[in-house]
């Protein structure tokens, strides 16, 4: 998905989350930003945000001990979404930090290590 402009906080494009606990990831997302999850087909379920879909989610079936995606989720104030992160049981790979004519961003894990990226765009948000 392209926008002109920021993307309103919490949204993203699309991703996949192949987690090696499912319900332990899906506590950290939900408090996070208020999704719920929803199973789609057997095996595959959706985040949503409110009605809308915004990622699937699966178990992990691979070799890979880990869970991984890296999406960057738009935020209003990246440190305090980093913080209230922490606070949910997540890690940091990369502390909040600011990127000339990018914005501030961060990398941070969820309680099944997987990777995602939180970012407060320099570009004009949405009204």
């Amino acid at each position: 998905m392209s926008w002109g402009q920021a993307p309103p906080s919490g949204v993203f494009a699309w991703d996949e989350l192949h987690a090696t606990d499912l319900e332990a990831a899906a506590g950290l997302y939900g408090e996070l930003f208020d999704w719920t999850t929803v199973e789609f087909v057997k095996g595959y379920r959706m985040f949503n945000a409110g009605e809308t879909p915004v990622a699937g989610q699966m178990q992990e079936r691979g070799d890979s001990p880990v869970a991984y995606w890296l999406a960057y989720f738009a935020v209003d104030d990246t440190d305090a979404i980093a913080s209230k992160a922490m606070e949910l049981g997540a890690g940091v790979i990369v502390p909040p930090e600011s990127m000339e004519n990018v914005g501030r961003y961060a990398v941070l894990t969820d309680p099944t290590g997987a990777a995602f990226g939180i970012h407060r765009s320099d570009r004009a948000q949405p009204e």
